[in-house]
């Protein structure tokens, strides 16, 4: 749903502005499944910082959020999360909120970022936040910049360019990479 990038992303001032000049909070989530409209949801948040073109790997966000119902069987092998890990830990409403803070007013980026778009606006006026900041989506990105390339994957871009996982491909690795 490329809608979801187009709306509310008022640029303002930003327009006339270099990229590197301003601030971005880089970000990906792990849901229990590809549709919100069906009930599937958010398990975890992580998000980084980028101002003045500099990676500052000391401002992270990161998160785990406890489901309102079970992760569904089918999806368990895709995650690297379990239902013991989510226990104790804090429903999206709660966390929501706390993302928007951490992502003030920086624009957001993210690799398929339509899809992580579209769980947090499923969920954000629920939660008292909008998210109105511009999205550059790296999957788009990436089809625009080499239109001869047929794999957008995250780990194929990463490649393509030279940009390694600093862990185990976990949430804040994919943040790193984007």
């Amino acid at each position: 749903d490329f809608s979801l990038v187009e709306a509310g992303q008022e640029l303002e001032g930003m327009a006339g502005l270099p990229l590197s000049s301003l601030s971005y909070v880089v970000f990906d989530t792990e849901t229990t499944g590809l549709h919100p409209s069906a009930g599937d949801e958010i398990l975890s948040i992580a998000a980084v910082r980028i101002v003045n073109g500099r990676l500052l790997s000391g401002e992270r966000y990161e998160q785990l959020i406890r489901p309102h119902k079970p992760i569904p069987k089918s999806s368990l092998y895709f995650l690297d999360i379990t239902e013991d890990m989510l226990r104790g830990e804090p429903q999206i409403e709660e966390v929501l909120p706390r993302f928007k803070s951490f992502v003030g007013d920086s624009i957001l980026v993210a690799h398929n970022g339509a899809f992580d778009l579209n769980f947090i606006q499923s969920v954000a006026e629920k939660s008292g936040v909008k998210f109105p900041t511009p999205l550059l989506d790296t999957l788009l990105l990436s089809a625009v910049a080499d239109e001869n390339e047929t794999n957008f994957t995250l780990a194929h871009i990463g490649r393509r360019l030279e940009v390694d996982a600093l862990g185990s491909h976990t949430i804040m690795d994919d943040c790193f990479v984007t």
